[in-house]
């Protein structure tokens, strides 16, 4: 949508892993040379691990892109699996050109299998991807895999690739067995503020920018938001230009990236030397300082002053002083307080875990509409209709519904369908005033998204472009555009795919007319699934946005 106004080839902060965008950093350039070290020396097990977002994907992409033409290669982009099934996926990445019924004929075949490509000098390598979401079972059965070996080398290079997850699970006492074959160990950080602007300018340039398209400002509001973290910088970026296109500018300042970040309910992060947290915990050492100092303040008395990494510091008293029985009271004192508030900031402020966003909570402000006003101004619609209008609404809609295939504004109807819609509408608007029936055969919409991705399928644009006619043409119409994703993914992470989905389909809606202040926006995140999450087709039907019509009118103070 934005690409002419800001001269634009194709879309670049896309959250989907293209190779073409890819840029490295100190740390990605360091991780990759780790890792081909290992695959080259035939190190055995290799992992890396990574918060959600750092790249971990489109690195290992690079590293197989990297290897030699005598490498035989097989991926696992989703290792929740039984063990025969991992067995045929592992068969047939290898192109074995057969399926097992058994474990034991698996591995015989196995055997055999590396045993010829040592043979023929060509290295093998298994990369597994989401390694946090093995079991303890299938860990085992891929260590078994490691003990088809030579006396002097591996047959075999198994890499693992997850979040940071992982590491716990490996620090299980029944998984020590494979947690001690690793051999090689990177960890990818999250990016600094310098390497953010690098990473943005890198994208813009790749897409076909030729002009700074970022202030400075907003490059630090977007490393201040994403803490670092690639796929967030993408979604951050991509919804600013966005914004910036509705309104017409050429430049992203910091204030539309705020803005951005606040609409889609990003939290501003921290980016560390291990990854990037949601919430900081306070910091109780200062606490524990300015309770010490308080206390000495209200004592009058010399005593303790500060605490500093742990150790009492005291200003200089006498002997006889520091051990009366007046001072060992105090010091109890104290002693008693800094463990009172000890406790209290790690009741209050670590461990717990970011809830989820209420659907209530989820709706900007200006855009909330309670039910009781709902039901209010419904009724007060009614009574004007008077009881002869509901009736006549009721029956046309009952047999509009009954008659169409397909809903939706822009769907595909069948002509009996669409002439018993159009009679409800009319029916329903002589009698009610000027506000019609939604031109709908169902109570919603849906529209379907890819894995990973943001991008609005083309072959939703004619429904949505109806829509959007139909809000414009009735401006007191509310929809409701609500946000879902998988259950692959963290709870926060799931959250912010589905509210930038929802925000991606409320954008194209403004673009056709529809006025913005009627739209509203949900992240329900993996939540009300429709289908079931242990299948690929199931995981596909879950990423949606679903897009519904209240019957209610929008306050126009």
């Amino acid at each position: 949508m934005y690409l002419k106004h800001y001269q634009l080839t194709t879309k670049p902060f896309q959250i989907t892993a293209d190779p073409k965008f890819l840029w490295l950093g100190e740390k990605h350039k360091e991780a990759l040379a780790t890792l081909r070290y290992g695959i080259l020396d035939n190190r055995g097990f290799l992992l890396l691990t990574g918060e959600v977002g750092t790249g971990k994907t489109i690195l290992i992409n690079r590293l197989v892109s990297m290897l030699d033409l005598d490498t035989v290669v097989a991926t696992l982009p989703d290792p929740d699996l039984s063990s025969m099934d991992f067995y045929n996926l592992l068969a047939d990445g290898f192109k074995m050109n057969r399926t097992f019924d058994s474990k034991g004929a698996f591995l015989i075949h196995l055997r055999d299998f590396l045993h010829q490509s040592y043979a023929n000098r060509k290295q093998v390598l298994l990369a597994i991807d989401e390694s946090q979401r093995l079991n303890h079972h299938l860990m085992e059965d891929i260590r078994v895999l490691s003990n088809i070996e030579l006396h002097d080398r591996k047959l075999i290079n198994i890499f693992f690739v997850g979040q940071q997850e992982f590491n716990t699970i490996l620090s299980a006492p029944q998984n020590r067995a494979l947690a001690q074959r690793i051999t090689v160990r990177y960890n990818i950080a999250p990016l600094d503020k310098d390497e953010v602007g690098k990473y943005v300018s890198h994208r813009l340039k790749v897409a076909g920018s030729t002009q700074r398209l970022f202030t400075p400002a907003a490059i630090g509001e977007v490393f201040q938001f994403s803490g670092g973290i690639p796929r967030l910088i993408n979604i951050i970026c991509d919804h600013a230009l966005l914004t910036g296109y509705a309104r017409g500018t050429k430049e992203v300042d910091d204030k539309i990236v705020k803005e951005c970040a606040e609409e889609l309910r990003i939290p501003v992060k921290t980016a560390t030397g291990q990854g990037s947290q949601n919430h900081q915990a306070p910091d109780t050492k200062s606490i524990a300082n300015a309770a010490a100092k308080k206390s000495s303040e209200l004592s009058g008395k010399p005593g303790v002053t500060a605490i500093e990494g742990g150790r009492r510091a005291e200003d200089k008293i006498p002997a006889s002083t520091s051990r009366s029985p007046a001072w060992k009271i105090l010091y109890v004192g104290i002693v008693l307080l800094l463990v009172a508030l000890g406790a209290y900031a790690i009741n209050n402020y670590t461990g717990s875990e970011s809830t989820k966003y209420d659907a209530d909570d989820l709706t900007p402000k200006k855009y909330k509409t309670t039910l009781e006003q709902e039901k209010e101004t419904l009724a007060k619609r009614m009574e004007k209709g008077g009881a002869e209008a509901e009736a006549d609404g009721a029956s046309v809609s009952q047999q509009s519904q009954g008659k169409s295939s397909v809903g939706g504004p822009g769907g595909r109807n069948d002509s009996t369908g669409a002439q018993g819609n159009a009679a409800g509408a009319a029916a329903t608007n002589q009698k009610m005033g000027d506000i019609a029936p939604l031109p709908l055969i169902k109570d919603k919409t849906i529209i379907h998204f890819s894995i990973n991705s943001n991008e609005i399928d083309p072959d939703s644009y004619a429904t949505l472009d109806g829509i959007a006619a139909y809000l414009a043409d009735h401006p007191t119409q509310v929809a409701r555009i609500k946000g879902y994703t998988d259950s692959i993914g963290s709870s926060t992470y799931n959250e912010s795919v589905s509210r930038f989905r929802a925000s991606a389909v409320k954008s194209y809606l403004m673009g056709k007319g529809a006025p913005p202040e009627n739209l509203q926006i949900f992240a329900m995140g993996d939540s009300a699934p429709i289908a079931s999450n242990d299948s690929a087709q199931g995981r596909g039907l879950n990423r949606r946005v679903e897009i519904e019509f209240p019957n209610s009118e929008v306050s126009n103070q």
